[in-house]
């Protein structure tokens, strides 16, 4: 594939590439199922390899904060910091169990944290995060059929538990 990025490069066409970015290490891998970070740091490096030989080569970053991404949001900025690449974003409005507006572990820790930051953009953000009821209980669900479908357990990516909800445990 970069091969035949690098003959387009090499005519002198104008090529823009957006990197879908949904956190870093086990939380990519959580979102990104089955993708493994260490295989997408690598193409990302590639790819920022082949920005650096070719000024007609534009790379981005984006990434749709979510309840799971927004607690990793810091490393996400360093982690493009650290290669070069700018960093967009937008909110997830749906599927609404993973708004990052409504309170559960992931957003009160986000919260927390956010609170406390010298960056800007997570000062910024803090007001929207659990900013509305809880909504542990329908996260839950949605995690529950979620990691179903995919046969994989986000206890096995993440540092945070829900607990027993309602006679499941996720």
């Amino acid at each position: 594939m970069l091969d035949n990025l690098e003959e387009l490069l090499k005519r002198d066409i104008k090529v823009i590439i957006t990197l879908s970015f949904d956190g870093t290490e086990k939380i990519h891998e959580y979102v990104r199922y089955p993708v493994e970070w260490e295989k997408w740091d690598k193409v990302v490096r590639e790819y920022k390899h082949l920005a650096d030989r070719y000024k007609n080569l534009e790379l981005g970053f984006w990434s749709t904060l979510n309840v799971f991404t927004i607690g990793d949001l810091e490393n996400m900025l360093r982690y493009a910091d650290d290669v070069g690449i700018g960093f967009s974003y937008g909110v997830l409005e749906y599927p609404e169990q993973m708004s990052i507006r409504y309170e559960n572990e992931f957003t009160k820790k986000a919260r927390a944290t956010f609170g406390k930051s010298d960056i800007l953009l997570l000062k910024q953000l803090e007001p929207l995060i659990a900013s509305k009821y809880n909504n542990t209980e329908e996260l839950v669900d949605f995690m529950t059929e979620q990691d179903s479908s995919r046969g994989i357990s986000y206890k096995d990516y993440m540092e945070i538990d829900l607990g027993e909800e309602h006679g499941q445990t996720i």
